[in-house]
């Protein structure tokens, strides 16, 4: 990927996805006016670069479907604005830092399909959530009650991780409610925990034709 793009000081949308990209994001990004960043469907395959953490007006970081390594840095706390970030598909590891959750702006989370670890804290401050993607990783411990304080919660997929203890009744109650702004897709292992509102339950029966989301 050509450092020509992180020179470009007015630079506010850069869309690379679904490309054969290689190697790292060049440097250069964090002094750039970038509000959206999608380089999904790429083949990076190095640790997300510090200074793209320096990015006070970035909205959307999107960098699915690569081979990113590493964990997520604290310094993801300082991009305030942020409202959609992605990391699903990739081959990143560690737990999400605690900065992550002072985000009050979050709206869309993709951590699937990677190697995170660790717990998910009571501690979000968005209350904006729409769409929460969490599976298939070895994220521990109890869900947090807070997912249901969200406004708009759309989504929450949990299944593939060693959660215990019950989904809380604070997510079940805008499940199938007959709110305008309510919980359409619950997915979690009911083998694991106790979940009596989730709208799909793993692991899927055999032969019922279902599609893992």
């Amino acid at each position: 990927m050509s450092t020509l793009f992180s020179s470009l000081p007015e630079l506010t949308s850069l869309v690379l996805t679904g490309n054969e990209f290689t190697g790292s994001i060049p440097p250069g990004f964090g002094s750039v006016s970038l509000i959206d960043l999608e380089l999904g469907s790429n083949n990076f395959n190095s640790t997300i670069p510090e200074d793209l953490f320096n990015s006070p007006t970035l909205k959307r970081l999107l960098l699915s479907e690569n081979d990113f390594t590493g964990s997520i840095s604290s310094n993801i706390g300082k991009l305030t604005k942020l409202t959609n970030f992605n990391v699903s598909y990739n081959t990143m590891t560690g737990s999400i830092p605690r900065e992550f959750y002072t985000i009050d702006s979050l709206a869309k989370i993709g951590f699937s399909n990677n190697s995170f670890t660790g717990p998910i804290l009571n501690e979000f401050t968005s209350v904006k959530l729409r769409d929460v993607k969490l599976q298939y990783n070895d994220f521990t411990g109890t869900i947090p009650s807070l997912f249901g304080s969200s406004e708009r919660l759309n989504s929450l997929l949990l299944q593939g991780n060693s959660f215990t203890g019950s989904v809380p009744d604070e997510i079940c109650a805008k499940v199938g409610s007959n709110m305008i702004l309510q919980i359409q897709v619950l997915t979690a292992d009911c083998d694991e925990i106790n979940c009596t509102c989730c709208t799909t339950c793993y692991p899927l029966p055999i032969g019922n034709g279902s599609t893992i989301v």
